[in-house]
């Protein structure tokens, strides 16, 4: 038996291997902990996706010469579908097409396996499993392609091993892989991946071949997510300064049939949007984003790096890495290195923090960032690559905890723990690394301005301390005592007390008809009410929204207390009745 071919073999093949088990691992870690959606094309991933079943299932893709007021049919589906703009006569999908080119071979597929069901939509359960395969499979291909980069820079194997991992289980990169599985982020980050190999191929030995494919792969990144060219602007940091920049370019010039065929095929590529918009409203440069747009003037660039809302290095701290590693450049006098990646990072930035909605929606983390991740491991890397054991180990145990910290902050985000889009320091101090059931939905309070409201009615209540193990009653009250009670809009509770994070106690607010039949029941642990930090004494408040809720003359409310294992004082409590002010006028 050879063995030298079957070692070349693995050689050759080993970082698919090694790929392959990173997101295996990870697959397990997530499943068993934070779980896995059952619904994975949703919210953005709609928009990305929805070309594929408007193609091959609804044929209301072809819109041009249909206008979207004459009651077409063609449109009664797009019309309930957010995701589609409305352009001139028309409405088109405002989202690119290149996430759902890569989905369609696993789309087609699973259409071709169900092709007797009957009145499909591409959005059945069988459907959201292929996208989240499909997810999967090129999250797998853009770590082969990050490991090759770490290659091509002669990391050590292990070394680019963990990085590879820490890139997964560290970062956002893990959720948008496993839960928003639809979302182009994973797709661009094997595009991307897949780009600066090809790159760095080309600025070392020159093949034209690799250019060619660098070309492909640049009309890919455009297709998926068009704002995703600005990768062109780390070009000055992967060639190593700007005379290995230059020289590349002057040898392509060289070669105008090479250069000639780059640019046709990464037009190639890109005209497949153009293509698109043509079919679905006649004309070929269609602006989708209609409503949205960038605003120069005033990036958020602290904002989008820092804040506690959705900042970068507070969601994804593992990259505070990037700061010794560019310490690690400037000390080596390796200055034009660091120097290109900043002004690229810095770029970046500016662009990414100028869009109106600097922090991208609901999302967790900073996911515009994503796509990028190569691009901060790479001087990470380099960095570590040159250090001594101790500086492994400790930097292990550092990705450690933050792998740790991105797992509980996933769970947060699943839970409704942290806030999809309304963080701040105060919350984020209040929540970090909390899991217990108290704490979900804390940050999710309903505010309301009570000033715009009439209050119908108000009781006041004196200091109440219920032991432990205990249920009290604070109040009870017919509809006949609370005027308008049928206009009514909140009920408010507010009282004084420290709210200790470890205190159990529940409030409970009910409605119950004339045969004491339950209307309506919530319940809520009293460090809801908590406006300030636990264990301060503070004036608390929830606002309980009643507008949903058919009132009638016969009902009584109730609002009682209920302890655990832990008593609870409460003081100057106020509960209050709140109407429109058109009501009772």
């Amino acid at each position: 038996m050879d063995f030298s071919r079957i070692k070349q073999f693995f050689i050759r093949f080993e970082n698919f291997g090694f790929a392959i088990l990173i997101a295996v691992f990870y697959l397990f870690v997530l499943n068993n902990y934070v779980g896995r959606a059952d619904t994975v094309i949703v919210a953005d991933g709609v928009g990305y996706y929805d070309y594929l079943p408007s193609i091959f299932i609804h044929k209301d893709f072809n819109r041009s010469l249909a206008k979207v007021d004459s009651d077409s049919l063609i449109y009664q589906r797009i019309n309930k579908i957010d995701v589609y703009a409305k352009w001139r006569n028309s409405k088109v999908n405002r989202y690119p097409a290149g996430v759902a080119l890569l989905q369609m071979p696993f789309f087609l597929i699973t259409k071709a396996q169900h092709q007797n069901d009957e009145n499909i939509s591409g959005y059945e359960p069988f459907f959201q499993k292929m996208v989240f395969v499909a997810a999967v499979f090129y999250l797998i291909l853009g770590l082969v392609f990050m490991l090759k980069v770490f290659d091509i820079y002669r990391f050590k194997k292990i070394l680019g091993v963990f990085l590879a991992f820490f890139a997964l289980l560290a970062t956002s990169l893990a959720y948008y892989a496993q839960m928003e599985s639809s979302f182009s982020h994973v797709y661009s980050f094997f595009a991307i991946n897949a780009f600066v190999f090809f790159v760095l191929k080309y600025f070392r030995n020159g093949e034209s071949k690799f250019f060619l494919l660098a070309c492909v792969s640049l009309g890919l990144i455009f297709l998926i997510r068009p704002v995703n060219l600005l990768i062109i602007a780390f070009l000055p940091f992967l060639a190593e300064g700007l005379n290995s920049l230059k020289e590349s370019l002057i040898r392509t010039f060289h070669k105008p049939l090479v250069l000639s065929t780059g640019l046709l095929l990464f037009f190639s590529v890109a005209f497949i949007q153009f293509f698109l918009y043509f079919i679905q409203t006649g004309d070929f440069f269609v602006y989708s984003y209609t409503g949205y747009g960038f605003d120069f003037l005033n990036p958020h660039f602290f904002d989008i790096l820092f804040s506690f809302k959705k900042g970068l290095f507070v969601y994804t701290p593992i990259l505070l890495f990037i700061f010794p590693a560019l310490f690690y450049f400037f000390a080596k006098r390796k200055v034009n290195i660091a120097l290109f990646w900043l002004l690229g990072f810095g770029f970046l930035t500016y662009v990414f923090s100028s869009w109106e909605s600097w922090f991208y929606g609901c999302s967790y983390g900073l996911r515009v960032y994503i796509d990028y991740y190569l691009l901060f491991f790479i001087p990470i890397g380099i960095w570590l690559n040159s250090q001594k054991i101790w500086v492994y180990l400790a930097s292990l145990i550092v990705s450690s905890f933050f792998v740790y910290v991105n797992m509980v902050q996933l769970y947060q985000y699943q839970h409704y723990i942290l806030h999809w889009d309304s963080m701040d320091k105060l919350g984020y101090k209040k929540v970090f690394l909390k899991t217990d059931t108290a704490f979900k939905g804390l940050l999710w309070k309903f505010e309301i301005v009570p000033e715009l409201f009439d209050i119908a009615k108000r009781f006041e209540i004196s200091d109440l301390t219920v032991s432990e193990n205990d249920n009290q009653l604070l109040l009870s009250v017919s509809a006949s005592e609370i005027p308008n009670f049928s206009n009514l809009k909140f009920f408010r509770l507010e009282l004084d007390n420290s709210f200790d994070e470890d205190d159990p106690t529940k409030l409970v607010f009910s409605i119950q008809d004339a045969d004491n039949n339950s209307v309506f029941w919530f319940s809520l642990y009293l460090i809801h009410l908590s406006v300030d930090d636990f264990g301060k004494h503070q004036r608390g408040y929830y606002n309980f929204d009643m507008q949903n809720i058919e009132l009638k003359a016969d009902y009584k409310i109730h609002v009682s207390v209920d302890t655990d294992n832990y008593p609870s004082h409460l003081s100057n409590v106020h509960l209050i009745f709140l109407s429109s002010k058109t009501a009772i006028q």
